[in-house]
C-alpha cells in the first residue's frame, strides 16, 4: 500500500473515531442527566435527600414531588410524597402543605394499616391547622380502618379530644363511649374525658361520678391523678371544701400543684366563712 493510500485511510478513520467518542460523550451526559433529574430514575429520591442534607428543603420538595407524581411504582411515589410531607411539616412548619401531600397519597394502592397511618397523619396535621372537626373525623376513620392496631385506642382518644376542641360535645361524648366499649383497657380515660365534658358544661354532680369511676378503674397512675384532681374541683364547686381538701391531700399529685390548689381552696373557704 502506498503512502498516499495509507494517509487516505487515516484521514477517513479519524473523523469516525472522533464521532464515536463524541457520541459516547453525549450519551453519557444524557444518561447522567436522566439518572439525576428524571422522576423515574432509580436515584431520583436520593436527589431529594441530597438537597435536604445540603440545607435546601425547597429543592428537596421539588425532587420528591416530581417522583411522587411521575414514578411508575406506587410504592416509590408514596415514599416520595411521605418525605415531601415531612419536609413541609418538620423543616418548614407548614402543616397545610404537608396535609396536601398525604391527601395525594390516599388514592394510591396500599394495605389497610398503611392507609390508617396516612389518615392518622392527616388528623394530626388538621389539628395543627386548627381544623378540629375534620381532624376528629380523620382520626375516627383511621381507627375504624385498623381497629386492631396498637395505636387504635389512642386514635379514638385524639378524635374525642379534637371533637371537644371543635365544640362538638355530642360527637366527643359518643367517641369517649365508643372508646370504653372497643378498648376496655382505656375505660378510665374515657370516663375522664366524659367527666371533663360534664364539668365544662357546669354539671359538677355528673362529672364527680365519672371522675370517681375513672379513679376506681384506672391502670395508668397519671389518669388516676388527673381524675383525683377532677374530684377535688367538683367538690369545691359543690361547696364541700373540707372534702375537697381531703381528696386533694390523698391525691398523688406534684407538690407544687397540690400546694397551689390547697391555697385556692383555703382562700375560698375563708370567703365563705
Amino acid at each position: 500500500m502506498g503512502v498516499k493510500s495509507m494517509a487516505a485511510l487515516v484521514h477517513q478513520a479519524v473523523p469516525h473515531a472522533t464521532f464515536r467518542v463524541l457520541g459516547w460523550g453525549i450519551f453519557s451526559g444524557l444518561a447522567v442527566s436522566f439518572l439525576w433529574y428524571h422522576p423515574t430514575s432509580p436515584i431520583a429520591l436520593w436527589r431529594g435527600d441530597v438537597a435536604l442534607g445540603s440545607g435546601r428543603p425547597h429543592n428537596a420538595i421539588v425532587a420528591y414531588d416530581a417522583v411522587g407524581h411521575g414514578h411508575p411504582d406506587p410504592a416509590v411515589r408514596a415514599e416520595a410524597l411521605r418525605r415531601s410531607a415531612l419536609v413541609w411539616a418538620v423543616e418548614l412548619g407548614r402543616p397545610d402543605e404537608a396535609r396536601l401531600r398525604y391527601e395525594w397519597l390516599l388514592p394510591l394502592p396500599m394495605d389497610r394499616p398503611r392507609r390508617a397511618k396516612v389518615l392518622d397523619h392527616l388528623g394530626e396535621l388538621l389539628v395543627d391547622e386548627g381544623r378540629y372537626r375534620d381532624a376528629a373525623q380523620r382520626l375516627r376513620e383511621a381507627h375504624d380502618l385498623d381497629p386492631g392496631a396498637s395505636e387504635a385506642g389512642d386514635r379514638l382518644v385524639r378524635s374525642a379530644r379534637a371533637a371537644a376542641m371543635a365544640g362538638d360535645d355530642p360527637a366527643a361524648e359518643r367517641t369517649w363511649r365508643r372508646l370504653a366499649t372497643k378498648h376496655p383497657v382505656l375505660a378510665a380515660r374515657a370516663s375522664l374525658g366524659r367527666a371533663n365534658l360534664r364539668l365544662q358544661r357546669g354539671d359538677a354532680v355528673g362529672a364527680l361520678a365519672l371522675y370517681e369511676g375513672a379513679v376506681d378503674t384506672a391502670f395508668d397512675p397519671d389518669v388516676a391523678a388527673v381524675a383525683q384532681l377532677g374530684i377535688t374541683t367538683c367538690l369545691e364547686r359543690l361547696g364541700d371544701l373540707d372534702s375537697a381538701l381531703s381528696e386533694l391531700h390523698a391525691a398523688d399529685l406534684p407538690s407544687d400543684i397540690q400546694a397551689q390548689r390547697a391555697s385556692s381552696i383555703r382562700a375560698r373557704e375563708r370567703l365563705v366563712h
